[in-house]
């Protein structure tokens, strides 16, 4: 019984991270139908983000809420703006093209992401720093939950919270909405497509980075 509780715990926190990656994917399918190859690199930028903030501002060696807060806040806020970037100035000019086009700019722009970062930082890896006071907590028998799968969990909820709320409680998430049913119909209504496109792989990059 131990094992199977510590397996759900388990389970649940590595479940969270991949449902936020998750979510960013079909957002983008979702306005576009596109495959974005790129989503997962998207989740690589974070990750070498947050390492570089934790790293840079000295919250690796004191690991604090506030630390994570920030080096949180910061890789999405980086994710966001590159995932901007790459709708902008690679996904955006093909998009009237072909289906074999965007396939193949995906892909194209997943390997460029891919190995300009075995470029700039090598293919070496790094282990990402403890940004919270280490802390286990017995739920039941021998099985445990820390600090960070908590806050894993905690914030995981919280931005499945939000973006519910983005997408059927605020006029944007109306548009977003309207684009994903019909985007001709939504371009005649007054809708800037553009933005909203870029606001959705700005919002999908940086839950990945989450």
């Amino acid at each position: 019984m131990d094992t199977f509780v510590q397996q759900l715990i388990n389970g649940l926190t590595i479940g969270s991270i991949y449902a936020l990656i998750a979510l960013g994917y079909t957002m983008v399918y979702g306005i576009l139908r596109l495959i974005n190859f790129a989503h997962g690199d998207i989740y690589m930028v974070g990750a070498y983000a947050g390492f570089f903030i934790a790293t840079a501002m000295g919250f690796a060696a004191n690991p604090s809420a506030f630390g994570f807060v920030v080096t949180l806040v910061g890789a999405m806020a980086i994710a966001a703006a590159i995932g901007m970037a790459i709708e902008r100035f690679a996904y955006r000019p093909v998009r009237k093209f072909s289906k074999m086009t965007t396939l193949i700019t995906a892909i194209g722009m997943s390997l460029l992401i891919e190995y300009l970062f075995i470029f700039i930082f090598s293919p070496t890896p790094r282990s990402f720093p403890q940004l919270l006071p280490v802390e286990n907590f017995t739920l039941f028998g021998n099985a445990t939950i820390s600090t960070s799968q908590i806050m894993i969990f905690v914030i995981s909820l919280l931005l499945m919270g939000l973006l519910q709320w983005i997408i059927y409680k605020t006029k944007i998430g109306k548009a977003m909405r309207a684009v994903s049913f019909n985007i001709t119909s939504a371009k005649l209504m007054g809708i800037n497509t553009n933005f909203v496109i870029a606001f959705t792989f700005a919002l999908g990059s940086a839950l990945a980075a989450a």
